[in-house]
């Protein structure tokens, strides 16, 4: 489960801070790369309603990703590399597992950690 989850940060962080920020810049500017780049991030982890996520939830949970992808991107932006978006995005998918594990719980994104109400 560790390293399916960092798998998926990995996955992520090349898609939204890699490729597709890369093809942003080269037609719209950092603003529109921001902004587009961060937007897709957040609407990725909209495919949890399809994993059986409540939808409010995960409204929740694309916009906090939306807020996270722009931090994500600002360290790309301020360092260059890939690396540190990856090494920041790790540790929200490891602790939402770990917790799963400890907790019993089903497994939900650190990002919407409030219960889901019955």
């Amino acid at each position: 489960m560790l390293v399916g989850t960092i798998a998926v940060g990995i996955a992520e962080e090349t898609l939204t801070r890699g490729l597709v920020l890369t093809a942003l810049r080269g037609g719209m500017g950092e603003v529109g790369a921001w902004f587009w780049s961060s937007l897709l991030f957040g609407l990725l982890h909209g495919a949890n309603i399809v994993l059986g996520q409540d939808v409010g939830p995960t409204l929740q949970q694309i916009v906090f990703a939306f807020v996270f992808g722009s931090v994500l991107y600002a360290a790309r932006r301020s360092t260059g590399t890939l690396l540190v978006p990856i090494v920041l995005h790790a540790p929200c998918g490891t602790l939402r597992s770990w917790g799963a594990m400890v907790t019993s719980q089903p497994r939900r994104d650190c990002r919407a950690s409030s219960p889901t109400r019955p």
